[in-house]
């Protein structure tokens, strides 16, 4: 006789499956909403274009300093991608076409003699709205032709799409400092890219004279940053200028990747790279940014993201660490920021509801230079 469980059945209470009922289909507003489970969602495997780095299905950023060798970069990910190729730290490359919308180069003058230096299958390299006479009679722009690039992304079979630079292929009254602007373009790529499969590497030019961290030094909003999945920076080996290093300023997936070192050689009168092997440099050292730089920059953000959450009330200390932890400030950070705004902590509740909150300085927030 099987024994029976707190449950009255032979089945223990953990092995039943419970019966969720679904949510019926809503009308908000006259419009039909509707959700899905967890469980019904289709899987969708991560697929690297370039291990640990870039890949398919989403979209990634690209910074650096005039003529660092961004563009020769994305010539030498073209020829991979063409051919199949093995990018560092990978056996072969996804083959494919490769879609490339220049602003402030020539396709003919300046692209493809880098292309064919590089070894790319120039007939799978395509530059949509130019015409073989060498002019563009229009260009695409974003976020309104995202799906006209993904309907062409299909058509000819791409992997890989590169966009240099991003400002250049915005819509009409699109700021290119607006943080709006930036999700609005960067998420219509990253969709176009999920319906296409395949990779989206824009270029955005880095900040002059910028202060701060690496993530910092990304002209115009942050969100160019935030939104795409990586964020890589080109720059000179601080201790060889000769030494070119791809860093890492957002990696692909939580764990960050070695940098890359490599030279830019001479090959038929055009430059391509060569490969020399991981390296230590990070992104902060291409930036030449100290510790203490860096360190001022995180302090800064959380008071501002102090601030912005207590300027609606007060909040338990566990929601500020939380709220830190999430936006890359340390709970060590976040305790020297309240300091120094001048917030209290008061606790609240009785028992095991007690609990301690974060409270705004009676008299305001301090201006901007002062510190409690």
């Amino acid at each position: 006789m099987a024994k029976r469980t707190a449950n009255g059945t032979g089945t223990p209470k953990r092995q039943r499956k419970a019966k969720v009922k679904l949510p019926e289909p809503l009308s908000i507003n006259g419009e039909l909403f509707v959700s899905i489970s967890a469980q019904e969602l289709t899987d969708i495997p991560l697929c690297p274009m370039w291990a640990g780095r870039i890949n398919l299905g989403q979209a990634s950023v690209l910074t650096g300093e005039t003529s660092v060798g961004k563009s020769v970069l994305a010539t030498e990910i073209a020829a991979c991608v063409t051919t199949g190729q093995p990018l560092p730290g990978q056996q072969s490359t996804p083959k494919g076409s490769v879609v490339w919308l220049c602003a402030e180069e020539h396709p003919a003058r300046d692209v493809k003699p880098r292309l064919q230096a590089a070894g790319a299958v120039l007939i799978s390299v395509q530059f949509p709205g130019w015409t073989q006479a060498g002019i563009c009679p229009k260009r695409l722009r974003f976020p309104s032709g995202a799906q006209m690039l993904g309907d062409y992304c299909r058509a000819v079979g791409a992997r890989f799409v590169f966009v240099d630079p991003i400002g250049s292929f915005l819509d009409a009254g699109m700021a290119e400092d607006s943080g709006f602007t930036a999700r609005e373009v960067v998420q219509s790529l990253i969709d176009m890219a999920h319906a296409s499969n395949v990779s989206v590497m824009f270029v955005k030019h880095p900040r002059k004279g910028g202060t701060g961290s690496a993530l910092d030094q990304v002209a115009g909003n942050k969100e160019w940053v935030n939104a795409p999945r990586s964020a890589m920076i080109i720059g000179r080996d601080p201790n060889d200028a000769g030494l070119r290093i791809l860093a890492d300023l957002k990696p692909s997936k939580g764990k960050r990747v070695p940098s890359l070192s490599f030279v830019i050689e001479d090959r038929d009168g055009e430059p391509v790279v060569s490969w020399k092997g991981e390296c230590g440099v990070t992104a902060n050292d291409v930036f030449g940014l100290t510790v203490d730089a860096v360190e001022a920059s995180v302090l800064t953000q959380g008071k501002e993201l102090i601030i912005d959450l207590l300027n609606d009330g007060e909040r338990p200390s566990r929601e500020m660490f939380s709220a830190g932890e999430a936006a890359g400030v340390s709970q060590r950070t976040m305790n020297r920021a309240k300091k120094e705004l001048g917030v209290t902590s008061s606790a609240r509740g009785a028992n095991t509801a007690r609990y301690i909150a974060w409270v705004k300085p009676k008299d305001g927030w301090p201006k901007t230079g002062e510190s409690f």
